[in-house]
């Protein structure tokens, strides 16, 4: 299937296993840029991965913010004569052939910087998905580093992960504050990636590249709970299991609000049983915070204690 598309293209690379070359049409040039500029991506074009091509669909959203009309409606139509199948996460509308593993994404056709920026976080769904296959997770936590080695600090919205990011000592690196992809490795090792906090964009608009290549090895999560004393407790396998699906579940729950059920039934079996392969191979603790204490300390004597990833 041939779509005319723009010369600039850009790869999305975690690892070898979850590579992706992303072009656009005309009508998605600028959002691509965009979007590329968010995950510092690279331009190029990598022979042997798959492709995702940007193209523009018809207005669905909200009358106010939606165009009816979709200038890329010959490509769409060709796509639907050769009957490529379609899976709707949410906004935006995956496309992917009866055999092969290029895809088509179909954005809006809007004029709402709201809904361009909620596509952006819609449109990780494939490499989350590959991603899950391989036995990693998204995350709904921030992923700092002290001498290389990852912590997840995971948490709800109000569970202070951002507050506790900014509380960190220089020797500590804050890779993101929100969103964690785990990525599966060599002999159940993991790596963590960081990706952009897309709530954040919605306020302020598209600023700071989120590099998302830049991975740490995973050496432990850290369930936060806000508390009147800190106190840290070592998790069972079990508990950690549940906490790390249930944060994982987080993060998946609206960019697969539109799924069929079997879809989605399918995919939590999958993020369920990660969680639990994950839960038997990295620490997890619950740590509870009070506005005052040096939780990174205690942080930092748990990492005294365990193996450094890969040794």
């Amino acid at each position: 299937m041939s779509i005319s598309c723009c010369s600039n293209s850009y790869v999305l690379k975690l690892d070898e296993r979850n590579t992706w070359n992303l072009r656009a049409t005309k009508s998605t040039e600028a959002w691509l840029q965009r979007f590329a500029m968010t995950l510092a991506l690279e331009h190029g074009h990598r022979r042997e991965q798959p492709t995702i091509t940007f193209v523009r669909g018809g207005g669905t959203g909200p009358p106010s913010t939606s165009l009816p009309w979709s200038p890329d409606s010959t490509a769409l139509e060709s796509l639907e004569m050769a009957n490529w199948n379609r899976v709707r996460p949410g906004l935006s509308r995956f496309w992917s052939p009866p055999r092969g593993n290029d895809l088509v994404c179909e954005l809006l056709n809007t004029a709402s910087e709201k809904l361009e920026v909620l596509m952006m976080g819609e449109v990780v769904h494939p490499v989350y998905l590959k991603a899950a296959q391989s036995g990693g997770l998204p995350i709904h936590g921030a992923l700092i580093a002290l001498d290389g080695r990852g912590v997840v600090l995971a948490g709800a919205n109000d569970a202070g992960k951002t507050t506790s990011c900014s509380r960190l000592p220089d020797r500590w690196k804050v890779l993101c504050d929100d969103e964690t992809l785990v990525m599966k490795g060599e002999g159940n090792q993991y790596r963590a990636h960081p990706f952009p906090t897309w709530s954040n964009l919605l306020r302020s608009g598209l600023g700071a590249s989120c590099d998302i290549s830049r991975s740490v090895p995973l050496s432990a999560f850290f369930f936060l709970q806000k508390a009147t004393s800190p106190e840290i407790v070592s998790l069972g396998r079990g508990h950690a299991a549940a906490r790390i699906n249930e944060s994982a579940d987080e993060v998946w729950t609206w960019r697969g609000q539109y799924l069929e059920s079997k879809q989605l039934r399918a995919w939590r079996t999958q993020l369920f049983e990660n969680a639990c392969s994950m839960s038997a191979n990295i620490p997890s603790y619950i740590l509870r915070l009070d506005l005052y204490g040096r939780f990174w300390e205690t942080i930092e004597r748990i990492l005294e204690d365990l193996p450094v990833p890969g040794t």
